[in-house]
């Protein structure tokens, strides 16, 4: 794995390239290990672009992509050299990584190098989005404002920051609870 330059020449992309040639070879970019411990509550996400410059069209070299956690790696996914691409955005869900530690791990391999030119992967983002409170609902009398919703359904949430804007409904919010 080398570092290639984007399309625009401003920001490096991770790039495995064919040469020197390899047979039978595997080769892993493997990440810091990131902190899922907080994430309980969310929907958990693996975003990157990644793209292909093919030589031959053999499906015989790969572009594994794998999660740790709790001791092992976990396969997410494969590409195979089934012809170049242009850049392509990936989007899986990792949600099994909720609440550890994990690592994200990309593994070239193949019979022989020369059958491709570059695996390329750039973006790489791991990111929780946080379960909504369901059912919402609210009622008021005069200046008074009750909230109420149901919890998401994945254990006993901290509890939830509210925010509050002006009566246009638009920015800026203002947070109004001191303890969610």
């Amino acid at each position: 794995w080398d570092f290639g330059m984007a399309d625009n020449g401003l920001a490096p992309y991770a790039d495995f390239a064919w040469d020197p040639v390899q047979t039978n070879y595997s080769y892993a970019l493997v990440s810091a290990p990131i902190n899922a411990a907080a994430w309980i509550c969310a929907d958990l996400w693996l975003d990157f672009d990644y793209r292909l410059t093919d030589r031959d069209v053999t499906g015989t070299e790969t572009l594994q992509v794998d999660i740790f956690y709790l001791g092992e790696w976990h396969d997410l996914t494969s590409y195979a050299n089934n012809g170049s691409t242009n850049w392509l955005y990936a989007h899986l869900p990792v949600n099994e990584v909720a609440g550890h530690a994990m690592k994200v791990r990309f593994t070239a391999s193949g019979e022989n190098s020369s059958s491709i030119l570059h695996w390329a992967i750039d973006n790489i983002r791991v990111y929780g989005l946080c379960k909504p409170p369901l059912n919402p609902d609210y009622s008021y009398t005069g200046s008074i404002v009750s909230l109420s919703w149901d919890a998401p359904g994945c254990g006993n949430p901290a509890g939830y920051e509210i925010y509050r804007s002006d009566s246009t409904g638009s920015p800026p919010y203002s947070l109004i609870n001191d303890f969610p």
